[in-house]
């Protein structure tokens, strides 16, 4: 597995069991077309994070889980939304993406934020997939 690439998913979240195997199989997806990089989710809503905590099931704000991911020497995170619709919550993780460009972890471990397009072929959907933002030098492929 690459140490300095990443992948993190970024919903509003679920506490619904039926629900999050939807993440599961989209997770999956992204798996078989990016093998051997690290994949991880983070949920956008407070509420959710908080009753999966009460169950014993941490999942981190996009904002932990860029830092951690800083942390542990990541330096190319592409950050994929998958709000259904761009509303406040995907703005708000679009700022948080730029400011993370800001902060600068252990030496060598600083972000460059950008927006790309990055289409992967195995969309299970008729039209393209595209991570709608990178924290990164450069885009990698799988």
């Amino acid at each position: 597995m690459s140490k300095d690439k990443a992948i993190l998913l970024v919903t509003f979240g679920t506490n619904v069991t039926k629900a999050a195997e939807s993440f599961k199989n989209l997770e999956n997806r992204v798996r078989d077309a990016f093998p051997g990089i690290e994949l991880r989710w983070s949920y956008t809503a407070k509420t959710i994070r908080a009753a999966l905590a009460q169950r014993g099931k941490v999942v981190d704000s996009p904002i932990t889980a860029l830092a951690k991911l800083q942390d542990e020497g990541y330096t190319r995170v592409a950050v994929q939304s998958v709000h259904i619709l761009p509303g406040q919550e995907f703005y708000d993780l679009v700022n948080v993406v730029d400011n993370m460009a800001r902060f600068q972890a252990l030496p060598g471990n600083t972000f460059k934020a950008r927006s790309e397009n990055l289409v992967f072929s195995s969309c299970p959907w008729e039209h393209p997939c595209f991570i709608t933002r990178m924290i990164t030098g450069r885009l990698f492929r799988p």
